[in-house]
């Protein structure tokens, strides 16, 4: 048996999705037919690109071909990412876990170059910039990785499910999730389903009792705090927007200038409402209690 050099793959190299059982079974067909037509980029003796085929190499017992990367170190990521890029066809949600993987590099392997710039650390927004997604759909990459089962993560990086339906099965305890993969895309995808339609209704209740208050709860002729409630219910409309779309920035990027403008006018409207409020719970005899 041949022994083969070892090589430690850079952490940038790590960012993208491995390759799928079948497409590294294709792969080591194609070298073991045709040889290693590209060589495994390294860069101070660390893989850069290539990393598979380094790999198929091994299982098929064949001295991979490297050559050395005559880059600067903090150009390695973007050089990674493009040439992923131009390889991979990724769905937005898996660019989304790529670009949280970019943003949790460790310290020293995150380092690119803006503007001739070295910046030391990426951050979500700049990492979704570099992959082409909203900082919506990082942030939801961000909750599968966060509070997802590694399988369930490894779900979306495959591109078997969207971001979107694993953060709301993740919020699930770790054996459901594994019940639920185990059953496959369509019962993840049914369960997802059912979940949300489960929170809309109970938003949909929310926003019922804020419209009208509660007999029972907050008095039905109670005027101030129906005024309360609806104070409320414009702030939890305006908040929960943003929240299910990205942010404020990433929700109104491609709006018209008067669709904006009337945003800021229905925030100031809101401001001036909130302040007016706040003014007369300085003088009010007790607070309601919402």
């Amino acid at each position: 048996m041949q022994k083969i050099s070892e090589k430690e793959v850079h952490p940038a190299a790590d960012i993208f999705p491995a390759m799928s059982v079948n497409e590294f079974s294709n792969l080591c067909n194609s070298i073991q037919e045709n040889g290693q037509r590209e060589p495994i980029l390294l860069y101070k003796d660390k893989i850069i690109d290539g990393r598979h085929r380094y790999q198929s190499c091994k299982k098929l017992e064949i001295e991979p071909r490297f050559l050395d990367w005559e880059g600067d170190e903090s150009d390695i990521l973007a050089f990674v990412i493009d040439v992923n890029l131009h390889r991979r066809h990724l769905s937005e949600s898996q660019r989304g876990m790529v670009a949280v993987n970019i943003a949790n590099l460790p310290h020293g392997a995150n380092r690119f170059t803006v503007d001739s710039t070295i910046v030391p650390s990426i951050s979500q927004t700049q990492a979704a910039e570099m992959m082409n997604v909203s900082i919506g759909s990082v942030k939801r990459a961000k909750q599968v990785q966060d509070k997802g089962t590694p399988e369930l993560a490894e779900q979306v990086s495959q591109g078997n499910i969207s971001a979107s339906a694993a953060a709301t099965i993740a919020d699930l305890p770790d054996a459901e999730q594994t019940e639920l993969i185990a059953k496959g895309k369509k019962e993840i995808l049914a369960a997802a389903k059912a979940i949300r339609a489960e929170q809309a209704q109970k938003r949909k209740e929310e926003l019922a009792l804020i419209d009208t208050g509660s007999s029972e709860e907050f008095g039905a002729n109670d005027k101030k705090q129906i005024k309360w409630l609806n104070i409320l219910h414009d702030l939890y409309r305006v908040v929960n927007s943003f929240a299910h779309n990205g942010g404020v920035v990433s929700m109104t990027a491609s709006w018209s200038q008067k669709r904006v403008d009337s945003l800021i006018d229905e925030l100031e409207n809101l401001e001036n409402k909130l302040k007016a409020s706040k003014e007369e719970l300085k003088t009010a005899s007790r607070v309601p209690t919402i």
